[in-house]
């Protein structure tokens, strides 16, 4: 996850009766990469955010769990990608994205939330990919522009996935602008790791009601929005998600455990509603956790079936999942998170580690917030708003904030 330093000196003169962007490259990089494809889309003019493989066979780089994506730096006034996209004709599981140029998420520091609407407004470009965006004779590549009609100069674009794995499979093809691109340096922001089910997918979190009457979808769920991507956004972190709703925390007691497929790169939609591991040639694609983190945020557990005997088998998958995450990332802060029966549970095995560096974050509100008896509100298919998810990141920061961890913004919710 490299990013561009933003307020880079120049140190080359300018020939004042010659372009800007001829005399000397804003960015510290000299070059004229228009388009990138194939072995590019790994190379130093991309930065990728989250897990991602590139395909040497196809020539796809594929991207998978939401709040995926990636960003680049150019100069120019366009910038087209093609895509790799499947359920491109489902509403409910159609890729969608949010884009942002020559800006970052919540710039303002305020989520615009329109009751009226029953909907949070985001201030960012969504581009959806349907059967109007199919490349002509194509049955899965649409082309499409992320940015047109700029001041030609050099801007930073950054794309991230709504919705998550199992909703549709995912890949950049192709990069064009009518200029050039620059190449990304690497910078020192914190990492976060976020793992979980539905209540850290950001699953219908853009949707706002009093009573659970909406459906859910790819364009109302965003992981930046989440309880987790709204801690990362105020401290200014990169994220990598491994998240699936309907994920169970236990290994063998039914369900999908996310410990189980943890050690793989990623997923994609499948017929059971859980999705399905990411296969090159018909081999599983395992991850290689090159990178390591500073923080990892785990939700997951209120999906594991009661019939199992959980006061035994939890606190054992706490203890088993956390020994691996510090054996992945030796450095980390483990940030476990929950509620109701199973957060106990968890804080109980949590405690038993003694561990400073492996902490618990409950009880977090659910769905329908904290006095859903005189206040409700909710996100979609009764799971938790905005108002929710912001309520419980802060949880998250306090408690990040006694381990050094500083908050570098606050976001607020403005009703519009």
């Amino acid at each position: 996850m490299k990013k561009i330093w933003k307020g880079l000196a120049v140190t080359c003169a300018f020939v004042l009766v010659a372009p800007l962007a001829t005399a000397c490259d804003l960015f510290g990089n000299k070059g004229n990469v228009k388009e990138l494809s194939g072995q590019n889309l790994q190379s130093e003019y991309i930065d990728w955010n989250g897990r991602n493989y590139y395909n040497e066979t196809n020539q796809l780089n594929y991207f998978f769990y939401g709040n995926s994506g990636f960003t680049v730096d150019f100069y120019g006034t366009e910038l087209e990608a093609t895509f790799y996209a499947t359920n491109y004709a489902s509403s409910a599981h159609r890729p969608a994205f949010v884009v942002t140029v020559d800006d970052d998420l919540v710039s303002d520091n305020k989520i615009k939330l329109d009751k009226d609407a029953e909907k949070v407004v985001l201030d960012e470009t969504v581009i959806k990919l349907t059967e109007s965006t199919l490349d002509t004779g194509t049955s899965n590549l649409h082309t499409i522009k992320l940015a047109s009609g700029l001041e030609e100069g050099a801007h930073t674009l950054t794309l991230y996935k709504m919705g998550e794995a199992k909703d549709n499979t995912t890949a950049l093809k192709s990069l064009k602008t009518d200029n050039k691109f620059y190449k990304q340096t690497e910078n020192d922001k914190l990492k976060i790791e976020i793992i979980g089910s539905s209540g850290i997918t950001g699953y219908g979190d853009l949707s706002y009601a009093t009573v659970d009457n909406r459906g859910r979808n790819t364009a109302n769920s965003f992981g930046a929005f989440s309880l987790a991507g709204l801690a990362a956004l105020m401290l200014n972190a990169d994220t990598s998600f491994m998240s699936v709703s309907g994920g169970v925390l236990c290994e063998n007691i039914g369900g999908l455990s996310l410990q189980t497929i943890y050690d793989y790169t990623g997923r994609t939609e499948g017929s059971d509603g859980n999705g399905a591991i990411f296969k090159v040639d018909g081999q599983n694609v395992m991850y290689d956790h090159d990178e390591e983190m500073d923080i990892v945020i785990i939700n997951m557990g209120g999906n594991d079936s009661q019939s199992a005997n959980l006061d035994t088998l939890q606190p054992q998958a706490v203890t088993t999942f956390t020994a691996k995450l510090l054996q992945t990332h030796p450095n980390a802060t483990i940030v476990w998170t929950g509620r109701g029966n199973y957060g106990s549970r968890i804080s109980g095995a949590v405690n038993a580690l003694n561990n400073p560096k492996v902490v618990y974050v409950g009880p977090i509100e659910g769905a329908g917030g904290s006095n859903s008896a005189t206040d409700p509100h909710y996100g979609a298919n009764d799971h938790a708003s905005i108002r929710t998810q912001l309520t419980n990141a802060n949880m998250i920061l306090d408690k990040l904030a006694t381990l050094g961890f500083q908050k570098q913004r606050t976001i607020t919710i403005q009703e519009i």
